[in-house]
């Protein structure tokens, strides 16, 4: 049995009772193991929504916007890493003088659903997608490729340019969506760009 309550500015409780246990937790749905499993056989995961006062229904579809269950996320992420020479233009501590890096990028990406294979984005596709986007800066200096050859070629450029790219490529689709990159010129210096 899954009950909920909460009155006025107060949170809603879910409490989930059966087969010997009791469970409440403040702002979260729960399913019965049993139920989740079968829906997870039926369509792919289950949602709760009020049905009445004190009482929840099991659905299989997720709450409709503006509903005030909060939507879950997943999130993924995978470092990739390049060697490369750049030259700051315009810096005048030393950056400006060509020198060079062990980058390391991080890329976040989170859906709201998994696809068919229970996956936010298959590893290997990422890495596909990031061969194309930075594999060009390996071993090369990266003021010499577009649109470095114009932009200057500070972390915080390198880690919009990356964003921006793999959003670009994302574009056809609404599951996924790329939410942060990193780049790391050391394991102590770190720059991102998010949306």
């Amino acid at each position: 049995m899954i009950d909920s309550c909460g009155q006025g500015n107060t949170p809603r409780t879910w409490t989930v009772r059966g087969k010997g246990f009791e469970m409440s937790s403040p702002g979260v749905a729960a399913v019965l193991q049993g139920e989740r499993q079968a829906a997870v056989a039926a369509r792919g995961s289950a949602f709760l929504a009020p049905e009445k006062q004190g009482t929840c229904r099991a659905y299989l579809t997720p709450p409709l916007p503006g509903d005030t269950m909060k939507r879950a996320m997943h999130t993924i992420f995978k470092d990739f890493s390049f060697s490369a020479a750049h030259a700051i233009r315009g810096h005048t501590r030393g950056c400006q003088n060509l020198h060079g890096h062990n980058y390391r990028v991080r890329v976040h990406l989170q859906a709201g659903r998994l696809d068919a294979l229970g996956m936010v984005l298959d590893f290997a596709d990422l890495k596909a997608m990031m061969e194309e986007i930075v594999g060009p800066f390996d071993h090369r200096v990266i003021n010499d490729i577009p649109p470095f050859d114009e932009r200057n070629t500070t972390a915080e450029l390198i880690s919009q340019y990356v964003f921006e790219e793999i959003e670009r490529r994302l574009a056809g689709q609404e599951r996924v969506r790329v939410t942060r990159v990193e780049v790391w010129e050391t394991d102590t210096s770190c720059a991102a760009y998010e949306r």
